[in-house]
């Protein structure tokens, strides 16, 4: 039947249409997108081994934007920082369903994942590729926050958002007589010596 003036329905396969037998066959895809997106390892590449690049997969992913991130590969760990994280889309190559009859569907399947940028913060500086990336723990952020922070007091102002039990200090020797004494009035000078 023409889809002029007749049954749109008709001119649609019964894959498309929605029909129940459809059901099996996107409950399939599904399941080797998911599969797909969830096999992406979190790597990392250096150029410059100061800034990174970095892919990870969605699911279950931990990384965030300002959290600490350790990356290890070439022989060598290196404490970094998240910078950006985005949506990242690759199309991979068909998948191939099987059907309820003897024949088979084919899918053009488009994986998505997480990439970003971040920096570097300490190890080796050489270029790096394929690192693999985890969230650092709070060890190892309280252990590079000793080394490299000066030996001035602190003044504590809580805990880090995203390492918990992580101490975050401004460092008192960075506030000189400029930063109580010649701020605009009603700049918070007051308030923040309080």
């Amino acid at each position: 039947m023409s889809p002029i003036g007749g049954d749109p329905r008709s001119t649609i396969s019964p894959a498309l249409s929605g029909e129940p037998a459809f059901g099996p066959q996107l409950a399939t895809f599904r399941e080797m997108r998911r599969s797909l997106e969830a096999s992406i390892l979190p790597l990392a590449t250096s150029v410059d081994g100061r800034r990174f690049i970095f892919q990870a997969s969605l699911h279950g992913l931990e990384l965030q934007v300002g959290g600490y991130v350790v990356l290890e590969g070439d022989g060598a760990t290196r404490l970094g920082q998240v910078l950006t994280l985005e949506l990242g889309r690759q199309s991979a190559t068909e998948l191939t369903l099987p059907t309820t009859g003897a024949g088979e569907a084919r899918a053009q399947v488009q994986i998505q994942y997480a990439r970003g940028e971040g920096a570097v913060l300490e190890g080796n500086w050489a270029p790096f590729h394929d690192a693999l990336v985890r969230v650092a723990v709070g060890t190892e952020v309280r252990a590079w926050l000793q080394r490299s922070g000066r030996p001035s007091a602190k003044l504590r102002l809580g805990e880090f958002a995203l390492v918990a039990g992580v101490p975050c200090a401004a460092d008192a020797g960075g506030f000189d007589r400029h930063t109580f004494l010649c701020g605009q009035s009603g700049s918070g000078k007051t308030y923040s010596l309080g």
